[in-house]
């Protein structure tokens, strides 16, 4: 298990490493450690600096999200800044993916309103109103390879019982 998460978070780092060199305006500042990465994110003129971090047993347990400065916002832990951006496990679940989804949480762009993920109640029913200002934000440009991975990776269709032809 030890060879499969060292070789599945060096993947990531060279994931992250190339979002990171395709799109300098929005992401800046990566550093590496072994269980963990920074990085700095730019969304409409302000800077937010996160921290993605690689569980003890990843990737059977999802990675984790962390902003240094929590913002306000239902799925941001006011105290510590986790994020929660998962509703359930996926191996799909990258650090790519993490980046993505953090632009979009930082933008309210994206809000999981179910029980298990409100951290913040006063910012649910804000949502809830519709009493929030979504940021525009260019997309990220996708390294080429990892979309082509994540394709080959797809879940491929299951015939669950035999057929004839014609």
């Amino acid at each position: 298990m030890a060879d499969l998460r060292a070789r599945r978070i060096e993947r990531e780092r060279e994931w992250l490493a190339r979002l990171v060199q395709d799109n300098p305006e929005t992401l800046s500042e990566l550093a590496c450690d072994r269980d963990e990465f920074r990085l700095r994110l730019r969304i409409a003129e302000r800077d937010h600096q996160a921290r993605i971090v690689f569980p003890r047993f990843f990737p059977s347990v999802p990675l984790e999200a962390y902003l240094a400065e929590p913002i306000p916002h239902p799925n941001v832990d006011p105290n510590n800044g986790f994020v929660c951006l998962w509703t359930k496990l996926s191996v799909r679940h990258t650090a790519v993916e993490a980046v993505r989804r953090l632009r979009l949480i930082l933008a309210w762009r994206i809000f999981n309103l179910e029980a298990d993920h409100v951290m913040q109640l006063d910012q649910a029913e804000r949502a809830r109103r519709g009493d929030y200002q979504q940021i525009e934000s260019a997309p990220l440009r996708l390294p080429e390879e990892l979309l082509l991975e994540a394709a080959a990776q797809a879940p491929r269709p299951r015939r669950t019982r035999l057929t004839e032809p014609g």
